[in-house]
């Protein structure tokens, strides 16, 4: 058994530094991944969308870690043994805990005045809105949360100053000098009224807006930019820990 990992992402290569410290056999995905045989396993970026040459070219039976992809490709890899990151609850939960965790540079290098003065909006109720929660009211920094989902509404209550159902929103986002989107779908378009001076922190791989009059920052990848080796670190431990279930 012989691991092929995506060293193209500072994590991976973090994760390749362990299993060579555990004397496991490793290689470059992207120059070895010919000689791929079954009984091998594939690390992948989180970022990662392989294209169905690519997923072609992967044997039979083989075991790909990576995120979810395209059903085209997913059709394709149903051959294979696949993990998807996301369906570790543990990993998702510390990993979006360290993008709320870095996304705090983001806000304060973007912003031009303290957090404390500004009027923040959090879009969303998932994991990485809820740590954001978390962070923020633990710093005192006043915000505001929004979503659709009433449990997360009644939740989000414990750590925002006030709480506002999605669909009320558009009559009062101008309110807002900082916008910070979690959610991947595009929920306002271009007639949506955002405060001219307003800052859009994208966190989702899907931006929220069409309009092309606000300020958006979008900030992707975090973990693997500012801690490289703790996210590496997690997504090792995470592989290491479904192999160890499969036995």
């Amino acid at each position: 058994m012989n691991y092929y990992l995506d060293l193209k992402d500072e994590r991976i290569i973090i994760i390749k530094d362990l299993l060579d410290k555990k004397g496991y056999t490793t290689y470059d995905f992207w120059r070895s991944g010919d000689n791929i045989s079954s009984d091998d396993i594939v690390i992948l970026s989180p970022a990662l969308r392989l294209n169905t040459t690519q997923a072609s070219l992967l044997p039979p039976s083989c075991s790909i870690f990576a995120s979810k992809q395209s059903s085209d490709v997913m059709e394709i890899l149903s051959r294979c043994t696949f993990y998807d990151y996301a369906l570790d609850e543990d990993y998702a939960m510390h990993g979006a805990m360290l993008t709320a965790e870095n996304f705090l540079p983001y806000l304060i290098e973007n912003t031009s005045q303290s957090i404390y003065d500004e009027k923040i909006l959090i879009i969303g109720g998932g994991r990485v809105a809820r740590s954001l929660w978390s962070i923020l009211s633990k710093l005192s920094v006043p915000f505001i949360a929004t979503m659709r989902n009433d449990k997360q509404l009644a939740e989000s209550r414990l750590f925002a100053n006030d709480s506002i159902p999605l669909d009320q929103l558009n009559n009062i986002l101008s309110d807002y000098s900082v916008v910070i989107n979690t959610v991947p779908a595009l929920l306002f378009d271009h007639t949506s009224v955002f405060s001219p001076s307003c800052i859009l922190f994208e966190l989702s791989s899907i931006p929220c807006t069409s309009d092309a009059n606000v300020k958006v920052v979008a900030c992707r990848a975090l973990p693997s930019r500012f801690a490289p080796i703790t996210a590496g670190q997690l997504l090792f431990n995470s592989i290491e820990n479904r192999l160890k279930s499969q036995k």
